[in-house]
């Protein structure tokens, strides 16, 4: 079973970072931990399609019916194994807002974005969370933090020296925003590095930036 277009415009954003582009081969990493943020796990089945996929959607929906979308806020879930786990709210709020405004910016052009839900609107609630998430001890000084209500451009660089989002997995709920009725449902995990390669913490934050472009590309493109 595909994944409609409104789930994948409406999470384009978080998909580009943990999905390979379709044909790619790759499969369920044996590191993923369920984090409890899905009401029921159970109702997933394997995409055919995408091996690192897992998804279920309401037999008769059509999504076409909704011609608005609440997104809720983007949680972050800790991977049980992360080395550190004591992360700022500064820097959850950064890693978590980079997703959210690419979830936005991609269906806002399509339908209509609120932020409440009046009674007989038709509206698709969005639940994601980014979960699986490794964080390594920052290794810095006393002047390397960044005191409260200070805002400089070094911040995200600093996010990167914390966070290993390789090894990230995402969750999403599609809810109707009348009844709560689990209209979809989705995990995507993503094995382009392993746990244990994530540790050495390999990667960079410009590096993640730079592969959220080019996939944004991609998928973009796709979906049009």
């Amino acid at each position: 079973m595909k994944i409609p277009n409104i789930i994948v415009q409406a999470l384009l954003a978080i998909t580009l970072l943990l999905l390979q582009p379709v044909g790619s081969v790759f499969a369920q990493s044996s590191d993923y931990v369920e984090s409890g943020f899905l009401q029921d796990y159970s109702i997933l089945e394997p995409d055919p399609e995408r091996p690192a996929v897992r998804m279920h959607v309401l037999p008769g929906i059509n999504f076409g019916d909704y011609d608005k979308v609440l997104i809720a806020d983007i949680v972050l879930f800790l991977h049980p194994e992360s080395e550190y786990q004591g992360i700022s709210a500064r820097k959850i709020s950064e890693v978590t807002s980079e997703f959210q405004n690419y979830v936005l910016d991609s269906i806002k052009a399509r339908r209509e974005l609120v932020t409440e839900i009046e009674p007989g609107d038709k509206v698709i609630v969005f639940r994601a969370a980014i979960t699986n998430v490794y964080a390594k001890r920052p290794k810095r000084g006393v002047l390397g933090y960044t005191p409260i209500g200070l805002v400089h451009t070094g911040v995200k660089k600093a996010a990167g020296s914390d966070y290993v989002l390789s090894t990230a997995a995402l969750e999403v709920e599609a809810l109707d925003g009348q009844t709560g009725e689990i209209l979809g449902s989705l995990v995507a995990t993503k094995l382009g590095e392993t746990l244990a390669k994530a540790k050495t913490g390999e990667r960079k934050w410009e590096d993640i930036q730079a592969e959220l472009r080019e996939y944004a590309n991609t998928w973009r493109d796709r979906f049009k």
